[in-house]
C-alpha cells in the first residue's frame, strides 16, 4: 500500500513539474507576442531590436513565474 502511495506521489510531482514547464513556455510566448505587438504599435517611439525583445521577454517570464509560484505556495498554506 505504501509503495502505491509513493508511486502516486511521484507521478503527481512529475505531473505538476511538467505542467509548470508548460506554463513557463506559455508565459514566454505571451510576453514575446505582447512585446512584439507593442513594438509595432510604438514603432516611432520605442526603437527596440529582437534581442532586446527576447531579453525583456525572458525577464518578464521569470518575474511572472516567481509571482505564480509564490501565489501557489501561499494558496497551499
Amino acid at each position: 500500500m505504501n509503495a502505491d502511495n509513493n508511486k502516486m506521489n511521484k507521478l503527481d510531482i512529475l505531473k505538476e513539474v511538467l505542467f509548470m514547464l508548460l506554463k513557463i513556455a506559455a508565459f514566454f510566448v505571451y510576453w514575446c507576442f505582447t512585446l512584439a505587438v507593442f513594438s509595432l504599435i510604438l514603432v516611432n517611439v520605442w526603437r527596440v531590436t529582437w534581442e532586446q525583445l527576447l531579453t525583456l521577454a525572458i525577464v518578464l517570464t521569470v518575474l511572472t513565474t516567481v509571482v505564480h509560484i509564490v501565489g501557489k505556495l501561499r494558496k497551499r498554506k
